[in-house]
């Protein structure tokens, strides 16, 4: 059989090996995969191995979403037309009372209720309206009323009727000073014989602009909290909730400043005792609608309401702004799992810049050549040490090089070299025999 003309072998061999590095990478990637993920990936962190420009694989998961669902809080702007800062003013009837608490449980589904500063009673000694107030009270699961404070130059003692709802030394924690602070009440009067009827806390403190100034700063709550003579009280919105979501002594942490801890929810808290109301939702009830005879019907709506009277200086958007505190403190985080998809794995590497560009490609095959050129030479060049010393220094530079690009999140093809590595070394074995040959024929 006629020889092949050694030329011949270096272009087929420069071929091949020039095939085998262009191709070779993404017709082996899978089994580089596999190797990558057996020696050199952690443990359930599986890594995928692409090439620039190449789509992600992706996988079908289950996908978590977690969003606040706001109740609709209704409230009732009680106002009797009386001038805001008069003595009718600060005077309310207890069959209204009656009345409209009646029409919020039966029409509405309303089974707790909170009341914003409320004074005294005109009808005290109407003992028809103390029976129909004491009976529309047992079909409630509570009634909050929130008491009318001012600051004076000299503190009162505090009312006895707070010291129920007052928070313990250790829920409250920070700095207090810049809460709403109040050390005088307002004359006020519970109905005589309903006391353990109703929880009393602060809630309207006179020529005190957090809680009167609520046009301002829409996108906060009124505040959460009010200082009495050195004490922290919660305010009516926060006592309701605290009340509705069963929420006991242990369940309540206060950080003025940073964030107030309801059971197992957080929400953050500035130095006034404010936070931010988000999407919460009220809705007005109209005291004539309400009242009528046909009503405003059932709705779908929390089961708490507010009823506010009018101050001085606040009106119907005050009303408005405690609603949608409640309504944010009663705020419920909705789970919702819907299908969808995902890369397969957080981690991807793509490929070096020796096999992904045409510079690269260039420079691979150029070094191919000095292979192929050099490596049948180096028996005849270098002694046998130098020649393996020369071996064993370009097989580390290469790992060392592969390891410096998988730290940058590049891999090599680890089988295309191989293979451009085995093909070298038949090429060499076919040269060196030739040699051989050549010597025992001459």
């Amino acid at each position: 059989m006629r020889a092949v003309h050694p030329l011949v072998k270096m272009v087929i061999g420069a071929v091949l090996l020039a095939a085998t590095a262009v191709f070779g990478p993404r017709l082996l990637h899978r089994t580089d995969e596999a190797l990558y993920n057996a020696f050199v990936g952690r443990e359930g962190e599986p890594v995928r191995l692409s090439f620039p420009g190449d789509p992600p694989r992706m996988q079908k998961v289950l996908m978590t979403y977690r969003m606040p669902h706001y109740p609709e809080v209704a409230y009732v702007y009680w106002d009797t037309g009386a001038e805001p800062g008069s003595a009718d003013a600060s005077r309310a009837k207890m069959q209204e009372l009656a009345t409209i608490l009646h029409c919020l449980n039966t029409r509405n589904g309303i089974r707790r209720v909170g009341v914003s500063s409320p004074l005294t009673w005109q009808d005290e000694q109407d003992e028809m309206a103390r029976v129909m107030l004491s009976s529309t009270l047992e079909s409630l699961q509570g009634v909050t009323v929130g008491l009318r404070g001012y600051n004076a130059a000299q503190a009162q003692e505090t009312p006895k009727e707070l010291m129920g709802s007052v928070f313990a030394a250790e829920q409250v924690e920070g700095d207090i000073s810049r809460l709403p602070s109040a050390n005088h009440a307002r004359v006020f009067q519970l109905p005589i014989g309903m006391e353990k009827s109703f929880v009393v806390v602060p809630d309207y403190v006179e020529d005190e602009l957090l809680t009167e100034g609520e046009a301002q700063q829409r996108h906060l709550s009124v505040p959460l909290l009010v200082k009495w003579n050195d004490r922290v009280w919660p305010t009516l919105p926060l006592r309701v909730a605290m009340e509705q979501l069963g929420l006991k002594e242990g369940d309540v942490l206060v950080k003025p400043g940073k964030a107030i801890r309801l059971g197992k929810r957080t929400l953050p808290l500035d130095v006034s005792g404010r936070t931010p109301l988000g999407a919460a939702r009220a809705r007005a009830l109209d005291l004539k609608d309400l009242l009528g005879t046909e009503g405003v019907g059932q709705n779908k709506m929390a089961e708490c309401a507010l009823i506010v009277r009018p101050q001085l200086h606040s009106g119907e958007e005050r009303a408005q702004k405690m609603a949608h505190t409640l309504s944010l403190l009663l705020a419920e985080e909705k789970v919702t799992y819907l299908p969808g998809m995902r890369p397969e794995s957080a981690r991807v590497l793509v490929l070096n810049p020796l096999q992904r560009t045409v510079i690269g490609q260039v420079i691979l095959s150029v070094l191919i050549g000095v292979c192929l050129l050099g490596l049948p030479r180096l028996p005849r060049l270098f002694p046998g040490l130098l020649r393996s010393t020369l071996l064993l220094a370009g097989i580390a530079g290469f790992w060392l090089l592969s390891w410096l690009w998988l730290r940058h999140g590049m891999w090599m093809s680890l089988s295309t070299w191989a293979l451009c590595w085995i093909e070298l070394l038949a090429y060499q074995w076919s040269v060196m025999r030739n040699e051989e040959t050549d010597r025992q024929t001459h």
